[in-house]
């Protein structure tokens, strides 16, 4: 009869009964200061029942919360274990309402997990904070947080996990137009890449898109230099279709022929589409061109 009772009562009655049973036990008189711990264990219990309900009935904020006052009880007891699993989930609710909170909980957590030499635990939830702060359109805190979040990976020897971090740092430097610093990054993994079998089928694609950030910024005796450079590390760059594409390219750029180079990304575009970021690289390569031989624009398509 009491669980049918209780299952009876809607989730978020049930959320807020748990949550002040948590009140109720911080609150309790101690006599000589017996009984502590299980005054915290009960309210860390508590509060993290009322987080399970509260997540139950879709109010995240609320949810965050509670699963942060479970989090203080537990640092009471000095279980840094199910207190730092008790920020994690307050994170990922506040991350559906609050990015701003997220951010703060995913914070605690990360430092908490390096003080403890947990670098795995700390390098995934850094990268999940850059998430955040990427869908919440802070690119500079999202570049600061990925770039975090590799160097964690490479100190627990993921270096898979800190590429792909790597990858998304380059991709946002681009995007604000650090495009030296993005074509290092591209260039560095691609070389990284020819070091395993595995690798090789990818340091093609990455050396691609350095040497479009190096044509971007229009420092085309740099590009020639990279591209000979490529062609000695990874043998089967010489001949591929994105080498001898930027090789048309470049010639276009040092003839300052808008039409040749309109005329070499339709022909790549039509086998291999170039997509928005590509698309973006050769627009600021073509604005060289414009510029320098005062013409209008060009359909890249």
């Amino acid at each position: 009869i009491l669980s049918s009772l209780i299952m009876s009562t809607p989730v978020s009655a049930r959320a807020d009964n748990f949550k002040a049973e948590g009140v109720k036990a911080l609150n309790r008189t101690l006599i000589f200061g017996f009984g502590r711990d299980k005054k915290f264990e009960d309210a860390a219990e508590a509060f993290k029942n009322a987080g399970n309900a509260y997540k139950l009935a879709s109010l995240w904020q609320s949810a965050g919360d509670v699963f942060m006052q479970a989090a203080d009880a537990y640092l009471k007891l000095d279980s840094t274990t199910d207190a730092t699993a008790a920020i994690v989930e307050a994170a990922q609710c506040y991350k559906q309402t609050n990015p701003g909170d997220a951010v703060n909980a995913y914070r605690q957590a990360i430092d908490i997990y390096n003080a403890n030499g947990r670098f795995g635990m700390s390098s995934r939830y850094c990268k999940e904070m850059a998430e955040v702060f990427e869908q919440d359109n802070n690119s500079d805190a999202a570049l600061a947080a990925y770039t975090e979040a590799a160097d964690l990976f490479t100190k627990d020897s993921k270096k898979s996990n800190a590429n792909q971090c790597l990858l998304k740092v380059a991709t946002l430097c681009a995007e604000a137009g650090d495009l030296s610093r993005a074509a290092s990054i591209y260039e560095d993994i691609g070389k990284e890449s020819m070091t395993s079998r595995l690798g090789a089928y990818s340091a093609k694609g990455y050396f691609f898109q350095a040497l479009l950030c190096y044509l971007a910024m229009g420092d085309n005796v740099q590009v020639e230099m990279k591209l000979n450079a490529m062609k000695n590390v990874d043998y089967s760059f010489q001949g591929s279709r994105e080498s001898d594409f930027i090789e048309k390219i470049l010639q276009a750029c040092n003839d300052l022929n808008l039409e040749d180079f309109a005329d070499a990304c339709a022909q790549f575009d039509r086998i291999t589409p170039l997509d928005p970021w590509k698309t973006s690289m050769l627009l600021k390569a073509k604005k060289f061109i414009s510029d320098q031989a005062g013409e209008g624009d060009v359909d890249l398509s």
